[in-house]
């Protein structure tokens, strides 16, 4: 459009001028509102501040009362050192409050709460102290405790010892006196047998002497053994000699005299006196380890009581200890008692300790006593500031709340105000706007969607559209030229369409019927080609059956003429070796029945054989029996024989001649008695090894009657096959005359089949060659109908 145009309408007349003008009222209306909200948010974020400042403030005081809540729980440091940075920061928040006397009230709250966390840490520290001091005199006593009792038990160990060393001892000495008596009792005993014989010699009285010191030497030799100690070795080493003097003299036989016997009787005086002695040394060392053994055990009673004591005293410290524990985190007055309980049963064993010097248990359990006086009072004073904290933090968290209050409904007015002048200001505005809103939609909008809809309707490809703009001077009466320019347009290239389609629809008509030519002829000749192929197909694959077949069929008539002619030989020499199996299965027959008569002798002669063993064993035995009635009679010679050197020790010199017989009659008898057993040695060898010949005769002659039964059986066997040759020879002869004809016959089957193989190759070659020719044509039309197609 030229600039001539433009000046003939006007500016007032252009859509632009229009636009710029709307724009332009709405900007100076969102700086009206803005400037109004402005001021309203302005004085709402001044409120907002202090509002968060307070509220800040609120935090700080409630982090703080919560440190002094935990601290309650836990008395620790670190909740001291929270809730100091708490108010720090409830401090700093308060610097940002705006009115003077507000900030100057949160700050004393502030101040008054801090005054109470230095309360809570001094009575702390004096609670903690308490404690440790508590931990560290119980650990103390418990130690002390366990040293004192491991001691106690040591010094009962040792006693124990001691004791059992001792009843050792005693039961050593009752032992020895055991001994000593028997032996006192024994020399006594032989003392009135020498006395006797003293009055009158008589030699069984010394004998009576001689057995029964003879019995009482095992109680010396546990004298000897057991009787070490110091006040006993003399008299015991005394007792000893003047036993070895004793038992000398009485084992003096032939010239024992009166003199022998007063010297004798001497002897065991001093035995019977030096006894006494030990015994009564004896009795006294008893004496004196029953007392020592009574003071060991009112020793080890009484280190018992002491261990038991410092057992229950540590343990009392202990209990103590646990309980001022369980006081710090429940300090009830039941947990207080328990602990005032234990240190009282601990310090009744503790005076019984002091009266056996052991006062150091009782003086650090006075320790303990008063840690525990010191943290019951430090937790009093706790408990005080505590409630103090809890006071003063309620109270000015109470102040704090009524300040955020006021700055509340301070906030709640101000907004209500601010409220009025942006509802006033928005409402003119709103009104504003509507106005200028309903200005554009009909001086732009309505024309706008008039032009949308026709193009809508264009583009739909209607045409029938009402397109005046004779009377529009601006922007929108181009567009609706422009727009009457494309429907124009569009009805052109419908009438050329309209005429495309119908050359397109006549030259689709050509082609179908083009390509349903094709596909007929296609259909027609591939259904020919395809019989031709499928008869090609089947022919060459009969030629190659009957190809396969003919040369299997001549493989197998060569082979089996091979196999006849191999087939002829070998039954022509079966026949010469079936002959001859025949000759030599006579000849075995007849040296088969020459094996069993010999095999019927030797049986004979093996039963002849044992039969005589078994009289040679019977025969043994009773030489046997023999040689054992000898030796009862060399036995009983040998029992005759001492009963007589008995009867001549009685008859003295009188049977002294006697006694020579008698020893000869013994020697005699026991010379017969070991010839006897030479004898039964040998008799015994001689029936075992005639047992075993037996045994192995019958062995031999159960071996034979089985070689007879087999050697039988081969006989009867080589009969039956001598018989069995005859046939088999004479049937090879019949099966090699059969052989010959069918060899003659295999060789005329195998010529029709190579007639046949030559027939069924030249039936392959053809098969094969029209199988080829039907693709070669497949090909050829394949290529012509494509070029049909495509032309």
């Amino acid at each position: 459009m030229s600039a001539a145009v433009q000046t003939n309408r006007g500016v007032f007349r252009s859509i632009g001028a229009k636009i710029f003008a709307g724009v332009a009222a709405l900007a100076v209306l969102a700086g009206v509102v803005g400037a109004v909200g402005y001021r309203g948010l302005d004085t709402l974020g001044d409120l907002v501040d202090q509002t968060a400042s307070a509220s800040a403030v609120m935090s700080g005081f409630n982090d703080a009362s919560g440190a002094v809540a935990a601290f309650v729980l836990a008395p620790e440091d670190k909740f001291i050192a929270r809730g100091l940075a708490a108010l720090d920061a409830a401090t700093a928040a308060s610097d940002r409050i705006v009115e003077a006397d507000t900030r100057d009230r949160i700050k004393r709250q502030i101040d008054d709460f801090r005054s109470t966390f230095a309360d809570l840490r001094k009575a702390s520290s004096v609670i903690a102290a308490a404690a440790t001091e508590m931990t560290t005199t119980g650990d103390e006593l418990v130690k002390t405790a366990n040293a004192t009792e491991t001691e106690s038990f040591q010094k009962v160990e040792t006693v124990d010892r001691e004791v059992a060393a001792i009843q050792l001892d005693l039961g050593q000495i009752r032992s020895v006196s055991l001994a000593a008596s028997k032996l006192q009792a024994a020399i006594y005993e032989a003392r009135t047998a020498l006395i006797a014989y003293a009055r009158q010699p008589d030699p069984i009285l010394v004998s009576k002497a001689q057995a029964t010191v003879i019995i009482a030497k095992p109680d010396l030799e546990m004298l000897v053994k057991m009787a070490g100690w110091p006040a006993t070795q003399k008299h015991v080493q005394r007792i000893s000699e003047r036993y070895e003097a004793l038992e000398k003299k009485l084992q003096i036989t032939d010239a024992f005299d009166e003199t022998v016997a007063t010297d004798a009787i001497d002897d065991a005086n001093v035995l019977t006196r030096t006894v006494t002695t030990l015994l009564t040394t004896l009795n006294l060392l008893a004496t004196t380890n029953d007392e020592i053994l009574r003071e060991r055990a009112d020793e080890r009673s009484k280190v018992r009581v002491t261990a038991g004591s410092v057992r229950s005293f540590g343990d009392s410290a202990k209990i103590a200890v646990a309980g001022a524990d369980k006081f710090r985190l429940d300090p009830s007055e039941a947990n207080a008692e328990a602990v005032r309980a234990a240190i009282k049963r601990a310090d009744g064993f503790g005076k019984m300790l002091e009266r056996i010097g052991l006062a150091q248990l009782r003086e650090g359990l006075g320790k303990l006593g008063a840690a525990f006086d010191r943290m019951v009072a430090a937790k009093r004073d706790l408990d005080g500031s505590i409630g103090r904290a809890l006071e003063r933090s309620t109270a000015a968290s109470q102040a704090i709340a009524a300040i955020v209050r006021d700055q509340q409904a301070t906030a709640r007015d101000e907004r209500g105000t601010n409220a009025m002048i942006v509802i006033g200001t928005g409402l003119a505005a709103l009104g504003f706007v509507v106005v200028i809103a309903l200005f554009m939609a009909r001086k732009v909008a309505a024309p706008i969607r008039g032009i949308t809809a026709a193009m809508q309707r264009l583009a739909r490809g209607e045409t029938a559209l009402d397109l005046d703009a004779r009377d529009r001077t601006d922007e929108i009466g181009d567009m609706i030229a422009a727009v009457s320019v494309f429907r124009d347009n569009a009805i052109e290239r419908q009438r050329l369409a309209r005429d495309q389609a119908e050359k397109d629809e006549q030259e689709r008509r050509r082609q179908a019927k083009i390509e349903e030519l094709i596909r007929s002829f296609r259909a027609e000749m591939s259904t020919v080609l395809e019989v031709v192929s499928q008869s090609a197909d089947r022919m060459q694959s009969t030629a190659d059956q009957l190809n396969a077949g003919a040369s299997g069929a001549s493989d197998q008539a060569r082979s089996a003429s091979s196999s006849s002619r191999d087939a002829t030989a070998s039954v022509q020499t079966v026949a010469t070796a079936a002959e001859e199996l025949s000759a030599s299965i006579g000849e075995i027959g007849q040296q088969a029945r020459g094996a069993l008569d010999l095999v019927e002798a030797t049986s004979g002669n093996a039963s002849s054989t044992a039969a005589r063993s078994a009289v040679l064993v019977e025969a043994a035995t009773k030489i046997g029996d023999v040689v054992s009635l000898i030796r009862s009679i060399a036995g009983q010679t040998n029992l005759l024989a001492l009963n007589a050197t008995i009867e001549a020790a009685r008859a003295g010199e009188a049977g002294k001649g006697f006694a020579v017989v008698a020893n000869e009659v013994k020697a005699l008898a026991n010379q017969t008695s070991r010839a006897t057993d030479d004898i039964v040695a040998q008799i015994d060898q001689i029936q075992a090894a005639t047992r075993t010949v037996v045994d192995a005769i019958e062995g031999i002659t159960q071996g034979i009657g089985d070689v007879k039964t087999y050697t039988t059986s081969i006989a009867a066997a080589v009969e039956e096959q001598g018989a069995a040759t005859a046939d088999i020879a004479r049937s090879v002869v019949r099966a090699a005359d059969g052989t010959g004809h069918a060899t003659e016959s295999v060789d005329q089957l195998a010529r029709s089949v190579e007639e046949t193989t030559h027939s069924a190759t030249s039936v392959l070659q053809v098969s094969r060659e029209l199988n080829s020719q039907a693709q070669r044509v497949r090909a050829i039309l394949d290529d012509f109908l494509q070029g049909v197609a495509a032309a």
